[in-house]
C-alpha cells in the first residue's frame, strides 16, 4: 500500500465528513447570505444614484431658472438706467433752456435799461445844451421872460415817458 493510495483514502473521508456535516450546504448558504447582501447593497446604491440624479436635475433646473431669472433682472434693471438717463437728460435740457431764458431776459432788461439812461443822458445834455445856446443868444433880459420852470417840467415829463 502505497502513500498515495492513504492519502486518496484520507482525501475521501474528508470529503465524505464534509458532506456528512452538511459543509458544502453551510458554504452555498453562506455564499447567498453575501450574494443577497451584496445584492441589496447594489439595490440602495443604485436608489441612492436615482435620488441624487433627481437632486442633481432638481438643482441643475433651479440654476437655470435662477439664470434666467438673474437675465431679466439685469435686462429691467438696464432698461430703468436708459429711461432714468432720457428723464434726467431732459431735466438737464429743460433746466439749461430756463436758465437761457433766464440769461437772454437779464440781457435785454439790461439792454432795455442802457438804453433809457442813454435816452435820459441825451435829453439832459440836449437840454443843457440848448439852455447854454439860448442863454448865449438871448439877451439875459429875454431870459429872464423865458419861463425855465417849464422847461424843467418838459424835462421832468420825458424822463418820466422814457
Amino acid at each position: 500500500m502505497d502513500a498515495t493510495f492513504w492519502v486518496a483514502v484520507s482525501f475521501v473521508i474528508f470529503f465524505g465528513f464534509l458532506i456528512y456535516k452538511k459543509i458544502p450546504g453551510m458554504i452555498a448558504s453562506s455564499l447567498d447570505d453575501k450574494i443577497s447582501e451584496i445584492t441589496k447593497k447594489i439595490d440602495e446604491a443604485e436608489k441612492l444614484k436615482l435620488e441624487s440624479e433627481q437632486l442633481l436635475s432638481k438643482y441643475q433646473n433651479q440654476l437655470d431658472h435662477s439664470k434666467i431669472e438673474c437675465d431679466e433682472i439685469l435686462s429691467r434693471a438696464s432698461k430703468m438706467n436708459e429711461d432714468e438717463s432720457i428723464v434726467m437728460e431732459e431735466k438737464i435740457k429743460n433746466m439749461l433752456d430756463s436758465k437761457e431764458k433766464n440769461i437772454t431776459e437779464k440781457i435785454n432788461q439790461a439792454k432795455n435799461n442802457a438804453m433809457k439812461e442813454v435816452k435820459q443822458l441825451s435829453t439832459i445834455i440836449a437840454v443843457e445844451s440848448a439852455k447854454k445856446l439860448i442863454s448865449q443868444t438871448i439877451e439875459k433880459n429875454k431870459i429872464e421872460e423865458i419861463n425855465f420852470s417849464s422847461v424843467k417840467e418838459n424835462l421832468e415829463n420825458l424822463k418820466k415817458n422814457i
